[in-house]
């Protein structure tokens, strides 16, 4: 294996690879020591006082992204939030985020801006229950995991917490980042919600088990993007929260659908929709 007493310039040079962001594993096989401690007891010995700094540092280079969402800092962020807290889920145990979607843009979306490689799981026909129905997945999935605790913690404030399907609360924004609602609700939307037309009205039609997380969907319609009733009722064990009202759709459009971003079907649909079926209402490209 070699030798394991190093000379300073040796050291130094390990020292500095690590601060690079090198393996530790790799690291111990080039230097010839027997165990990860071996390595990191010297960047301990040169930099006593920076270690804790040093050893994170390490661990954000090799993974090769950061995404920290300590607050919403732009439509991204907001969007994200969204999606995460209608798609997405907590594993605590092994510090991670995850999100699943058979959307393959929007994950491609996601994870090109977070800086994070994505995965495909081709379809199986799984099965599960949802409201009361038996519901077979029939499309490919496509999965973005993301490892690291300080975000798992971060994301806390906003409701995105292990098991929260029915259990959903009202996220915790500063005043601050309320400008950035109307991408979080294109998120929401995104993730559980519904377009569709009836009567020859353009409809979004939003899904939750989590009868708070419905209460607020309404209230920050109608009082902070100024939305007039919005309809709330349950069906079976799920919550629904909808609007027709040609007014709403139009504004929903004009703040959260102002752009492609994220997911293109439901953007798509959206705004064909309501071009087709409002012609001498609102004029979209």
């Amino acid at each position: 294996m070699g030798y394991k007493r190093l000379s300073k310039e040796q050291e130094l040079n390990l020292v500095q690879e690590y601060i690079d962001g090198a393996n530790v594993e790799l690291l111990k096989e080039k230097y010839g020591f027997a165990t990860r401690k071996s390595v990191t007891d010297k960047v301990k010995k040169y930099y006593p006082d920076k270690w804790e700094e040093i050893k994170q540092q390490n661990k954000e280079k090799q993974k090769g992204y950061s995404y920290k969402l300590k607050e919403i800092k732009n439509n991204f962020d907001a969007y994200f939030i969204g999606l995460m807290l209608t798609d997405g889920y907590v594993n605590e145990e092994r510090g991670s985020i995850g999100i699943d979607l058979t959307d393959e843009d929007c994950i491609s979306f996601l994870s090109k801006s977070i800086g994070k490689e994505y995965n495909t799981y081709p379809c199986t026909n799984r099965k599960h229950e949802y409201n009361g129905h038996t519901i077979t997945d029939k499309k490919d999935r496509h999965r973005l995991l993301l490892y690291d605790r300080e975000l798992l913690e971060n994301l806390k404030r906003f409701s995105i917490v292990p098991q929260k399907t029915d259990i959903i609360q009202a996220p915790q924004l500063i005043k601050e980042e309320e400008k950035y609602l109307p991408y979080l609700i294109r998120g929401i939307i995104d993730g559980d919600g519904n377009i569709d037309l009836v009567n020859n009205h353009v409809g979004v039609r939003i899904t939750t088990q989590s009868e708070n997380f419905a209460n607020w969907i309404k209230e920050t319609l109608e009082n902070k993007m100024f939305l007039q009733d919005i309809s709330i009722y349950k069906k079976n064990t799920i919550f629904v929260v909808e609007t027709y009202l040609t007014s709403n759709i139009f504004k929903i459009i004009a703040l959260c659908y102002d752009q492609p971003f994220g997911m293109k079907r439901k953007y798509k649909k959206i705004r064909e929709m309501f071009r087709d079926y409002n012609r001498n209402f609102f004029n979209i490209d």
